[in-house]
């Protein structure tokens, strides 16, 4: 009875062991796969390389510069909601002869800028015979036609109104526009001295 029971014994023993090192494996298993898998920042980096590349782009925000305008290419993940489903996003940028008759019009160029999302944030700057002023920023929506200095004036002889950057024209000027802003547009009309330097979707 005693031999029966030592038996008993041994095989509870071995069983408790093997269970022991079949979990310690398993747990062992675990753990290396969990370590290959990549942490959450080392899977966003790869998503935004792979999207600078697919997109020819120097940077996660990068600028073009041609001859007629500016495109702003813009990767990240996760892709916001204007975004293509790789994190890809542009605002194109086209500068055109505005309805202002001189620079002193504040309106003799009109950059009309082509954007995927609702609201965009612009900065320009500003540089004249060795004046150089960094503007604040300031938001526009899709459709809107905004100016420096608010309405334009009827005539060349008058001044321009007194307005802060952002304005929205009075729809009787919108007439003197090359062209109207497509849906997805926002026209900026400025002097010759002022340039774009930067624009981001913000919703």
């Amino acid at each position: 009875m005693s031999q029966l029971y030592g038996v008993n014994e041994m095989n509870r023993l071995i069983k408790i062991i093997t269970a022991t090192l079949i979990l310690g494996a398993c747990g062992a298993s675990i753990a290396w796969f969990l370590g290959r898998l990549p942490s959450a920042d080392v899977r966003v980096a790869k998503m935004i390389d792979s999207c600078e590349i697919a997109h020819h782009l120097k940077k996660q925000r990068d600028r073009l510069d041609t001859h007629n305008g500016i495109t702003f290419s813009f990767c990240a993940w996760l892709p916001p909601a204007w975004a293509d489903r790789d994190g890809y996003s542009e605002i194109i940028v086209r500068t055109v002869p505005g309805p202002g008759l001189s620079e002193a019009s504040d309106a003799n160029e009109a950059d009309y800028i082509k954007i995927p999302c609702h609201t965009v944030q612009l900065t320009y700057d500003f540089e004249s015979q060795g004046d150089f002023e960094h503007q604040p920023p300031f938001t526009a929506n899709a459709g809107d036609v905004l100016a420096e200095d608010g309405p334009l004036p009827t005539d060349a002889s008058q001044s321009p109104a007194t307005a802060n950057a952002g304005d929205v024209l009075p729809s009787q000027y919108r007439s003197k526009l090359s062209s109207y802003p497509l849906r997805d547009e926002v026209v900026y009309l400025h002097n010759d001295k002022q340039g774009l330097y930067s624009a981001s979707c913000v919703s």
